[in-house]
């Protein structure tokens, strides 16, 4: 029900928590990346279709980052947004990826339908 709740907001939503994580204020980056993960986390069969923009916010968001808990969890963000949409990131977001998380080599997508 909560990412129900969230989906019925999340064209509002989104565009402030963006904002926000580019802050120059610290406290609000903060927030603003924590409360993106929750949304992101209870609201992830819609992410393929905004993958690939919030992957370039991320990337942005992390070039201004301080603390390294702002750091941990802009990768974990990427690193959720990657589990979901590695198939549909273009070749460039990929190659800016390679040394942002670890593991992000690796783009290939596990068909569990085959045994």
């Amino acid at each position: 029900a909560v990412g129900l709740n969230c989906l019925l907001y999340f064209s509002r939503l989104m565009p402030l928590l963006i904002e926000w994580m580019h802050s120059s204020v610290k406290e609000l980056r903060e927030k603003a990346v924590d409360c993106l993960h929750g949304v992101l986390l209870v609201t992830w069969p819609r992410l393929r279709a905004h993958g690939s923009f919030l992957l370039k916010q991320i990337l942005q968001a992390f070039d201004f980052a301080k603390g390294e808990e702002e750091k941990i969890k802009l990768k974990e963000i990427a690193a959720l947004i990657k589990c979901i949409c590695a198939e549909d990131l273009d070749d460039d977001l990929k190659a800016r990826m390679l040394n942002f998380i670890p593991g992000f080599t690796s783009f290939n997508v596990v068909d569990q339908g085959s045994s």
